[in-house]
């Protein structure tokens, strides 16, 4: 058992309260990553890229090494959240907190509006790939139409798991399609930052 509860677990260690920004709870955190470890048990810890640091910026002192095959999932995003790391600083910066191997970190790229994300892989870093009932294009800012693969444009979504919702996405995140995986550039040059993790509960 994991803090009285049966393997395999989870837990949310996340809060917004009214009118303040997401946290991440590193008191919360820490006994599941100590118990864990002290059994032995693989972790998968998810959180987006402000989250960690905002979790590391909190981890004063100890940080337990997680268990051998733990694997972390960096869902992006700092969106003004927190200070902002490059994708390979802040992945230096929990492998080497966390004692883990280049392999043991991935990321995840997706939105709200989508039912289903995109992965990046241990062989691939940095370029995502869809579930096969998505469809990633990526089209010219100017004329709408697709680009060449290795060439820059707007990221488009066809999502078959959006029922009842909008199929098709035109995103305002830059990417490039090469061998069908899609390499997220940034966001469109003045384009608004969105993301569920602006939302601010009401007061």
């Amino acid at each position: 058992q994991t803090l009285g509860r049966t393997a395999p677990w989870c837990d949310y260690t996340g809060a917004s309260e009214a009118g303040n920004p997401w946290t991440v709870s590193w008191d919360k955190l820490l006994p599941m990553l100590e118990d864990a470890r002290a059994q032995s048990q693989a972790v998968v810890l998810i959180g987006t890229a402000f989250g960690f640091v905002h979790l590391l910026d909190s981890a004063t002192g100890f940080v337990p090494t997680l268990p051998k095959g733990s694997v972390i999932i960096e869902t992006g995003g700092y969106k003004n959240q927190s200070r902002t790391l490059t994708r390979t600083e802040l992945h230096t910066v929990l492998r080497t907190c966390f004692g883990l191997q280049p392999d043991d970190i991935r990321t995840e790229y997706g939105m709200s509006e989508l039912s289903s994300q995109a992965y990046d892989s241990a062989q691939t870093p940095g370029e995502f790939v869809w579930p096969p009932w998505v469809q990633c294009r990526i089209i010219s800012p100017e004329n709408g139409e697709p680009v060449p693969d290795g060439q820059p444009g707007n990221i488009q979504i066809l999502d078959l798991a959006n029922i009842g919702s909008c199929l098709r996405i035109l995103t305002e995140d830059m990417g490039i399609m090469t061998h069908g995986r899609m390499i997220l550039l940034g966001r469109a040059e003045r384009a608004p930052e969105k993301g569920c993790s602006l939302f601010q509960s009401p007061t």
